[in-house]
């Protein structure tokens, strides 16, 4: 049975392999769950609004409403 060279050349990566990258995709992973859990519970941060400013602000209604219900 012929065999490829490609076959032949590579490694066998074990199931659970420790190199860098995948250290520090856990270690991104943990932080951003640490993160999402203690968010809620930090004091936020709020403006206080010092200015006033004074409007006229007019409500209208009409006139023309009845009293009555309109008939069948």
């Amino acid at each position: 049975m012929r065999i490829s060279t490609d076959e032949r050349t590579r490694e066998r990566v074990p199931f659970v392999s420790l190199d860098r990258g995948s250290v520090v995709r856990l270690l991104v992973a943990v932080a951003l769950g640490a993160v999402a859990l203690v968010a809620p519970h930090v004091t936020p941060t709020s403006a206080e609004m010092t200015g006033t400013d004074q409007g006229v602000a007019t409500f209208t209604t009409s006139d023309d409403f009845g009293t009555e219900a309109p008939g069948p």
